[in-house]
């Protein structure tokens, strides 16, 4: 198997739309991981980004929201993720083909494309999460014909197939601005 890594730095989630949070992330609320929604992500788990309090975005999430004018949320909470985790991390295309070959569920053509799915469900019985460096992004995003890829992760981020948080509070409110060409109306 690829290598795991046991822990990561505190992690940034955001609120899905544009209403208040009627509460804050919490262990009662996770969503076990449950078959595919798209090939390359199941329902359920709970999606974060690495906060960069010293970069110009509080994330990578966050870095393509707003480049790419695309409006997921406005609230975030910053997570303090626990020591002593299994997450398997995807650091280029011999990590995801590691991952794919021990998770695919199956291969379906879809017109030119051939897409891999995965067992996320597999996935969640050995380890707590797995990452996407930003490396790895551009590296697993289009792979070409029969190879495995994420496309559709756009950033660096990581599925958590558990919860794993220590403590969780509000990081505010996140104001992304769409361009004037991507304005609504």
């Amino acid at each position: 198997m690829t290598d795991s890594i046991s822990t990561l730095p505190d992690q940034l989630w955001m609120v899905r739309g544009d209403e208040e949070p009627e509460e804050e992330p919490r262990r009662e609320a996770f969503e076990a991981v449950e078959g595919n929604r798209l090939h390359c992500k199941p329902y359920g788990g709970m999606w974060t980004s690495t906060y960069t309090p010293e970069d110009e975005y509080d994330s990578d999430w966050i870095r393509w929201c707003s480049t790419e004018g695309f409006l997921a949320g406005r609230h975030t909470y910053r997570l303090s993720v626990q020591d002593d985790l299994r997450i398997v991390e995807v650091d280029g295309l011999d990590d995801l083909r590691t991952v794919a070959q021990r998770y695919q569920t199956d291969s379906e053509p879809h017109g030119q494309l051939h897409r891999v799915y995965y067992d996320f469900e597999a996935l969640a019985e050995e380890f707590d999460a797995m990452r996407l460096t930003e490396e790895g992004q551009r590296k697993t995003r289009l792979t070409g014909s029969k190879e495995p890829d994420l496309y559709g992760w756009d950033s660096e981020c990581t599925l958590w197939l558990r919860w794993a948080f220590e403590e969780v509070e509000y990081h505010g409110y996140y104001d992304n601005e769409l361009p004037d060409w991507r304005t609504p109306g």
